[in-house]
């Protein structure tokens, strides 16, 4: 599976902006070794070479210039989903408590300004019969749901 190569070609990223291993491993926070077998993995995987070394520190070989192409593709999508990433923690979305009509018309109101503070989050209660609160919960379109006890026999 792909998944399993992408510290590998994050790695060789670092590596080519750097041009060098020993720079790449302070970058990443882990030892030169580390970043050397990072990119022998990853060429293993390509079945071709991606650096050339030298005194200087390493230069792409001609394969790897072409799989920078795809790498720079990657670390465009990287820094899309870290900005997405952003915009799904920003989402707060409300704290959803279902009632029944007891419940919920004379019993939670009062309750609802306790629990907001206690969470830090806004609260919105529905109020419904007891079947669609049920429903609600199992379906997760609700958090949380106050029931009153059905009596047996009644519907």
């Amino acid at each position: 599976m792909i998944i399993k190569y992408l510290d590998k070609i994050y790695t060789f990223l670092i590596v080519y902006k750097e041009s060098s291993f020993s720079k790449a491993s302070k970058i990443l926070g882990i030892s030169q070794p580390a970043v050397t077998q990072r990119i022998k993995i990853l060429e293993e995987f390509l079945g071709m070479s991606l650096f050339e070394r030298k005194k200087n520190g390493v230069a792409l070989t001609k394969e790897g210039e072409r799989f920078l192409i795809y790498a720079r593709e990657f670390e465009k999508f990287l820094l899309n989903f870290k900005d997405k990433i952003k915009d799904f923690k920003k989402v707060n979305m409300p704290f959803l408590i279902g009632a029944s009509p007891t419940v919920g018309n004379y019993n939670l109101p009062e309750c609802i300004k306790y629990f907001k503070n206690l969470i830090n989050k806004e609260i919105n209660l529905i109020v419904k019969n007891n079947d669609s609160l049920l429903e609600d919960v199992e379906q997760k379109i609700i958090d949380m749901a106050f029931v009153t006890k059905k009596r047996s026999g009644l519907n």
